[in-house]
């Protein structure tokens, strides 16, 4: 079984109820990067991990202030200011299973001089394990041939972008199939 660190949907989770800033977001996801890697910058996270928070801190920003750029520009990499340890990587690459490597931390995390922030923390560190499945196999009328478009989530998402883009296309190809017609027929 393998796993993979989604850093964006740990600070989402840590912070569902709302009560925080682009801030806090930002610098939970980049210190959830930090703690996998065992690094205490920002800057030496990781290329993947990295790319994951900007893209996440950029789609903040444009839920917290708007669209345009040039009103809000998104927070830069956090300094990383943890005073409490990271146990919670260390403990799942060593059990690899969520609930056990979670308990172990906090159990250690009472040895610590800041132990509720370092439980605050393991649990934000646990939130960003996501199970990898195994790909789905999705079969075609084409022998397996699929290229894997799947319009129906667009648009169900767009319905009426989806629509008219929809007619246009079928009336492009109608003319274009009579005016091929007529020149055949010339």
């Amino acid at each position: 079984m393998s796993f993979k660190i989604n850093p964006a949907k740990a600070a989402l989770t840590a912070y569902k109820n709302g009560n925080c800033g682009i801030q806090a977001l930002n610098s939970a996801c980049y210190g959830v990067c930090a703690a996998f890697k065992g690094s205490p910058n920002a800057w030496a996270i990781g290329d993947e991990c990295a790319a994951s928070c900007e893209q996440f801190v950029q789609e903040l920003r444009k839920d917290f202030y708007g669209s345009t750029y040039c009103d809000h520009h998104a927070p830069n990499r956090p300094v990383l200011w943890d005073q409490s340890p990271s146990f919670f990587p260390t403990n799942f690459a060593k059990y690899k299973n969520v609930p056990k490597a979670l308990a172990v931390s906090l159990k250690q995390c009472e040895n610590t001089t800041y132990p509720e922030s370092c439980k605050n923390k393991a649990k934000l560190e646990s939130y960003a394990v996501e199970e990898m499945s195994a790909p789905s196999v999705v079969a075609s009328s084409n022998g397996g041939n699929h290229d894997g478009v799947d319009f129906s989530k667009y648009e169900k998402a767009h319905p009426v972008p989806f629509w008219i883009g929809f007619a246009v296309a079928v009336v492009l190809f109608v003319v274009f199939f009579i005016v091929l017609i007529r020149a055949l027929k010339k």
